[in-house]
């Protein structure tokens, strides 16, 4: 339970303290990691809105790395990025699908990841895709993450 008008999260469980293993295992592999998670765990989210334990994710993801941090919650479409071990870790957030044009949140939209490539040397593009400015709906924008 959170106070009224909040919404904030916390990991529970150990599942911070789980975390950091599965990534440094998976590095190793050579998997391309990513990460989902409801809050967004970047820095200046909204005090009510926000992932309690977000310092502690952040020093796990900047300790063992990740090539991509996937969140929703905020219902907008956005990008940033955190500090990774060797690269900087793209954090992406969606608009709900449920959102409409002309409201505060971001209209409906999802993304689609192009990975490709091979441990060492991945390639990560995001195609954005919801309603666009003439009514219709289909790719707003294309961006390279990674590689």
């Amino acid at each position: 339970p959170t106070l009224p008008l909040a919404a904030t999260g916390r990991l529970h469980g150990g599942q911070i303290e789980r975390l950091g293993p599965v990534l440094e295992s998976l590095g190793r592999e050579g998997a391309f990691r990513a990460v989902l998670i409801h809050h967004p765990p970047v820095l200046g989210a909204n005090y009510f809105r926000r992932l309690a334990d977000a310092d502690a994710l952040r020093n796990v993801l900047a300790q063992h790395g990740a090539e991509l941090v996937l969140h929703g919650h905020h219902h907008e479409a956005s990008l940033a990025w955190l500090a990774g071990p060797r690269s900087q870790i793209p954090v992406i957030g969606v608009p709900s699908a449920s959102g409409a044009p002309g409201h505060h949140d971001d209209p409906a939209g999802y993304n689609l990841y192009e990975i490709e490539g091979a441990p060492g040397s991945w390639t990560c593009t995001m195609v954005a895709r919801g309603w666009r400015d003439d009514g219709g709906f289909g790719e707003l924008t294309r961006q390279q993450l990674r590689g």
